[in-house]
């Protein structure tokens, strides 16, 4: 990862202080669709990576590592759709394909390791938001689990929809826990080095009990084998007397 974030580093022009503000507030977006949108963070990826495009970005994403064969297994996944029983309905169903593209494109929209920390913190505040929102969630779920004849609000209704399970603004619990596993994980290593531990500690562990309540075993799985990884290879790395990177108070 760390090669891969200097190869587009060097690859990548001097940015205009107006194009690196319009980048930088699409991150912003960015990290509050991860938590909280998957149409807002698919729309926000697609704008970005016009706008790195625009900027003359479009080098450093060609020559970053597996773009070759992911492009080919995307192309491919193109044709087939389109040469299918019912092209339309395959063509709209390859947006998924977009995420196979989100290393390389966020990689892109930063140019530094500042950047990189500012945008993970961001991430991790707006992620501790949904959690907390969802926990809310569940403990304010009606008697029937959201499972009876709720309120027709827009958002509130499905907010309040099947809410025995945690899925915060998501429309399912899988999404969620999703996001949380992925995020806690990589954010455990962080916590001493945040601006505010105690803080950030705080909002990890509300992280923590909205993974919980997802009721989503298979990503409990994932988060324990995950942080226990993490905390493995940060153990090992303090003996050794290699350091992390430094990733610093986010001021």
């Amino acid at each position: 990862m760390t090669a891969v974030l200097a190869t587009l580093r060097g690859a990548l022009p001097t940015e205009r202080p107006d194009h690196a503000r319009v980048v930088a507030a699409l991150l912003l977006v960015l990290a509050a669709g991860l938590a909280f949108s998957i149409t807002l963070s698919e729309t926000t990826l697609v704008v970005l990576t016009v706008v790195l495009v625009l900027g003359g970005s479009v080098d450093a994403l060609r020559r970053a590592p597996l773009v070759a064969p992911i492009g080919a297994f995307a192309a491919w996944t193109l044709v087939a759709a389109a040469l299918s029983a019912e092209p339309a309905d395959s063509l709209r169903a390859t947006r998924s394909l977009l995420p196979l593209a989100t290393m390389w494109i966020v990689l892109a929209a930063l140019p530094s390791s500042a950047a990189a920390r500012r945008f993970a913190t961001a991430l991790f505040v707006a992620v501790a938001a949904a959690a907390l929102t969802a926990i809310v969630q569940v403990v304010t779920c009606p008697a029937d689990g959201g499972y009876g004849s709720g309120p027709h609000i827009p958002v509130v209704g499905g907010f309040f929809r099947k809410c025995a399970r945690a899925h915060a603004f998501f429309s399912i619990y899988m999404t969620l826990a999703g996001v949380l596993t992925v995020v806690l994980t990589l954010t455990l290593p962080r916590l001493r080095g945040l601006a505010r531990p105690m803080l950030a500690t705080a909002a990890w562990l509300v992280g923590a009990v909205a993974l919980g309540l997802t009721l989503v075993r298979g990503a409990w799985l994932g988060f324990v084998t995950g942080a226990g990884l993490t905390l493995t290879v940060m153990r090992r790395r303090s003996s050794t007397s290699i350091r992390w990177p430094a990733w610093g108070p986010v001021r």
